[in-house]
């Protein structure tokens, strides 16, 4: 009984402090995620892993695994044959958007490699180097916009917005810098999030939207945040709209349905003039899918 309440308390210290090293921001983990503009919560999962000696990180699973590494601007074979800890952030899903957790394998103070993971590591697609979301929003930014811009999308534009939720974080982070050259493109990251529809960007867009007060900037960042829409935020957001944007508000949220019959049962509730019926409204059948793909499709850029 003694035995077994002494591994108890041993336990608890090791897992207070490693509480209070995540908490008091000194981790060297977290400083190299705070580096990269990775926003993430508590660790997920950590584990100690050996890494094959250098010749044994070829194959389908550690091969890949350095190949990542290497794209990501990190020497994984500098660390091979050593004990490394591997800890694992995975962010809480509230709708079927799969945002990628982040990966890294750490020895003593040292980082080895910092990566994304979908799904089981050495899977082909499952791993993305970090770097390369960063890289192509970078390029992104400093690339001029081609000859009758209206007519074709800018260089790298549609590139993120392939990465679907991979993106998202990166997007983040440039639309809050304050880089001249990235708030000349603060619009573009705001229609990638659109099109991306990733709930994670929801509270990022919200705080944008309630800081802006320019025409159509905020029906521009409105229209995202529906694309971001999951059932849990849907008070919110009708609410935000019905203060923000009073008289307005019934064309354009009649102007985010997706389809005839639902605008025509929406007119029926907007009568009551009260959030509370919107609400009921977006929660019922198919209402709130078919808002999230009307937005998603609004929030891509007009051409031609």
């Amino acid at each position: 009984m003694k035995k077994g309440l002494l591994v108890l308390s041993v336990c608890i210290v090791m897992v207070t402090a490693a509480i209070a090293l995540f908490a008091s921001g000194e981790d060297p983990v977290l400083s190299e995620l705070k580096r990269l503009g990775l926003a993430t919560g508590w660790p997920s999962a950590q584990s100690k892993e050996r890494l094959p000696e250098a010749g044994g990180l070829t194959g389908p699973y550690w091969g890949l695994m350095k190949n990542v590494c290497k794209e990501g601007g990190y020497d994984l074979a500098a660390f091979a044959g050593k004990d490394v800890l591997f800890t694992r952030f995975s962010e809480q899903k509230k709708s079927n958007a799969v945002s990628p957790d982040v990966c890294v394998y750490s020895y003593e103070d040292k980082i080895a490699c910092v990566f994304l993971l979908d799904s089981d590591p050495g899977v082909a697609g499952s791993m993305y180097p970090v770097q390369s979301v960063n890289k192509l929003i970078e390029s992104y930014v400093h690339a001029e916009s081609p000859a009758g811009y209206y007519d074709q999308p800018e260089p790298f534009y549609q590139d993120i917005v392939s990465l679907g939720p991979k993106a998202v974080n990166g997007l983040l982070k440039a639309l809050a810098s304050n880089d001249a050259a990235y708030a000349r493109k603060r619009t573009g990251f705001i229609f990638m999030l659109g099109e991306i529809g990733d709930p994670g960007a929801y509270e990022a867009l919200k705080d944008l939207f309630l800081k802006t007060q320019e025409y159509p900037a905020r029906e521009r960042i409105a229209i995202s945040m529906a694309s971001c829409l999951s059932p849990d935020r849907v008070s919110d957001y009708v609410n935000i709209i019905f203060q923000e944007f009073k008289e307005t508000a019934e064309p354009f949220l009649i102007a985010t349905t997706f389809n005839k019959p639902a605008t025509e049962n929406f007119r029926a509730v907007l009568k009551y003039k009260e959030p509370v019926a919107w609400i009921s409204w977006f929660q019922e059948g198919d209402n709130l899918e078919n808002t999230i793909k009307r937005c998603r499709n609004l929030s891509k850029p007009i051409l031609g």
